[in-house]
């Protein structure tokens, strides 16, 4: 059984915030794996904080760092004094960089089914636990695709289209292309300009598997425009 964390403890609880140091404690309050998962490589903050496989890349000056939980009444006034200045002056802010993330199109290595009545929890712990390993994590209504896919394709490069991603790919012996990018029925996916399913995996990515030989896999979004239904309705209608 997986625990559920419990978010009505005040923010700054000795399990999220160190009152020795002044540093919250990151991976106390969201996990570290999913943003990594969802291709996070740069937490932005503008309070301190810390966490297994985060990295300080920048600091504020020592006169711009705010501190948390003030407890004396100088204290309080020197607290809310900076933050009075800096909201009307802006405030630097740190910067911290996650260990390993995701790139925006990568090969899978596999594909680990979860039943569809599976709880929510357990398919995010499975994605948490797995999708780094660039394994996809797919509901059993939605894995028909992905079966028989061999771990084939490495992708060279992946580009911003006007209306979605391009990946250019090596696939030898076909495989699956995961795209960093939330599924939606909207997607159309091509392999060399053959239509070819998406998938929804891992929570916030779109799997497409592709056949031998393919070299170039698009996503583009098309959702059709209210005039065009209706414009299409109206023929059926006719017809």
């Amino acid at each position: 059984e997986i625990p559920k964390r419990d978010w009505s403890s005040d923010v700054c609880s000795s399990d999220l915030f160190d009152p020795q140091t002044r540093i919250y404690a990151l991976d106390n309050q969201v996990s570290l794996a999913h943003l990594a998962i969802g291709n996070v490589r740069y937490v932005v903050s503008g309070l301190p904080m810390a966490a297994p496989g985060l990295h300080e890349v920048s600091v504020p000056p020592a006169q711009e760092q705010l501190g948390v939980a003030p407890a004396s009444m100088s204290e309080k006034l020197l607290h809310y004094g900076k933050k009075l200045d800096q909201a009307w002056n802006g405030f630097s802010v740190y910067v911290y960089r996650l260990d390993e993330t995701l790139p925006r199109a990568f090969g899978a290595r596999g594909s680990l089914v979860v039943d569809d009545d599976a709880p929510l929890e357990f398919f995010a712990d499975m994605v948490g636990r797995h999708a780094l390993q660039r394994l996809t994590v797919v509901r059993q209504s939605n894995s028909r695709p992905l079966d028989g896919s061999t771990a084939g394709v490495t992708v060279s490069s992946i580009a911003k289209t006007d209306n979605g991603y391009e990946a250019r790919i090596d696939a030898a012996e076909g495989g699956v292309v995961v795209f960093n990018v939330p599924f939606t029925p909207f997607w159309y996916a091509t392999a060399d300009g053959r239509p070819c399913p998406a998938v929804p995996v891992n929570m916030i990515h779109t799997a497409v598997p592709v056949p031998p030989g393919i070299t170039v896999v698009s996503l583009d979004y098309r959702r059709p425009l209210l005039r065009e239904r209706l414009l299409e309705a109206a023929r059926a209608w006719l017809n």
